[in-house]
């Protein structure tokens, strides 16, 4: 007698309904993917520049529905794979709260836990030593920030960045701020300016690129 011939056929995959059970789950559908754009690809060649160079801070700016929130988060996983050393973070910034509620952004995005007791200096500390941590665990000596609507921080926001970019800097650990913003982040460039906060313009809004987003 022949031996039976294995089957590789599914069944189940034959059943029309299993089949059309499966596309609600299906990446066109649920958007649970993300394609290299040239947009994509020409926004990561600035930022993975001014990364590699460890240049403090630059914004890509454009209108809102222009794919900037897509733009970062494409961006903060091809750092990651290309750039292992580095400790990366990224933060959607919110309406000014207050410095604690702006730090506990921070520390979310660190994934560090609190109490919910700390004062605004414990909590800085909590997120230097968590920076330092990372960077430490990764072999590196390199923070980069990925600040998304950068617009929403004001000037006690960028001041709070420029301390813990100073603590760090203690450390002989780099830090640098990737911002995506709508065009208001330049009427705050020129609003830091009048009031001659140029330390915060340097640091942090020296470099604002038009972001064209598709095309």
């Amino acid at each position: 007698m022949a031996a039976a011939k294995p089957s590789h056929s599914r069944p189940e995959m034959e059943n029309l309904a299993y089949r059309e059970s499966l596309l609600a789950e299906h990446p066109i559908i649920t958007r649970g993917y993300t394609i290299a754009t040239p947009m994509i690809e020409a926004c990561y060649q600035v930022f993975r520049e001014r990364v590699w160079l460890r240049r403090r801070g630059t914004v890509l700016y454009a209108d809102t529905c222009t794919g900037k929130t897509t733009c970062s988060e494409a961006v903060e996983a091809l750092l990651c794979m290309e750039f292992p050393n580095i400790y990366l973070a990224s933060v959607d910034a919110q309406k000014s709260l207050g410095i604690r509620s702006f730090l506990k952004d921070l520390i979310d995005a660190c994934g560090l836990a609190l109490s919910g007791r700390e004062t605004a200096m414990a909590m800085g500390e909590i997120l230097l030593m968590g920076v330092q941590t990372e960077c430490d665990k990764r072999k590196g000596n390199h923070f980069v920030l990925i600040i998304d609507e950068m617009q929403n921080l004001q000037e006690d926001e960028f001041t709070q960045l420029a301390t813990l970019g100073n603590r760090l800097h203690r450390r002989h650990i780099s830090m640098t701020t990737l911002g995506f913003a709508q065009p208001d982040i330049t009427h705050l460039m020129k609003g830091f300016l009048a009031s001659r906060k140029r330390n915060l313009v340097a640091r942090f809004l020296a470099e604002q690129i038009i972001f064209e987003g598709c095309q």
